[in-house]
């Protein structure tokens, strides 16, 4: 009753897991199109079989943890198609927020468990840093007037 993995998964977003380190912390999403960014072909039924519910193109989750200093590797993120939602779980985070082309920088310090911070992606270049060691959860979602860029980076 339990078994199959497309009706039923449970599991834990913050154990490190291969999975977790080839998908950039991304636990729930799009592993056929982040397969495919890699040059690999997954198919979507082999997606299901493997990843079950976590396999889903209309959203994202993220779990991460990042010790005290750590900057978004890549620096900035380019704008995306969609919305975010970081939502801090412990620690202190420092998001920024920039429209592409310019050089005027909106920070969101994130300090009490539970603080969030949300945005359209479409409008705004981001970043992060850990002020202290921190744990976070991401989650990217798009409806039909934002749908899902396929090209956006994982």
């Amino acid at each position: 009753m339990f078994h199959n993995t497309r009706d039923f998964v449970s599991g834990n977003a913050a154990l490190p897991s291969a999975d977790k380190a080839l998908h950039r912390d991304w636990f729930i999403g799009d592993f056929v199109a982040w397969a495919k960014r890699r040059g690999e072909r997954l198919s979507t039924v082999d997606a299901l079989t493997r990843y079950g519910l976590r396999y889903a193109d209309a959203f994202e989750v993220k779990w991460s943890h990042h010790p005290a200093g750590q900057s978004r590797p890549d620096g900035w993120a380019d704008p995306g198609t969609g919305f975010t939602l970081g939502l801090l779980i412990s620690g202190a985070f420092l998001v920024q927020f920039r429209k592409p082309n310019t050089t005027d920088v909106k920070d969101v310090q994130l300090v009490e468990k539970g603080d969030y911070v949300a945005w359209r992606s479409s409008v705004f270049d981001h970043t992060w840093k850990a002020l202290r060691e921190s744990d976070f959860l991401t989650v990217r979602w798009w409806d039909a007037d934002n749908p899902k860029n396929r090209a956006s980076a994982v």
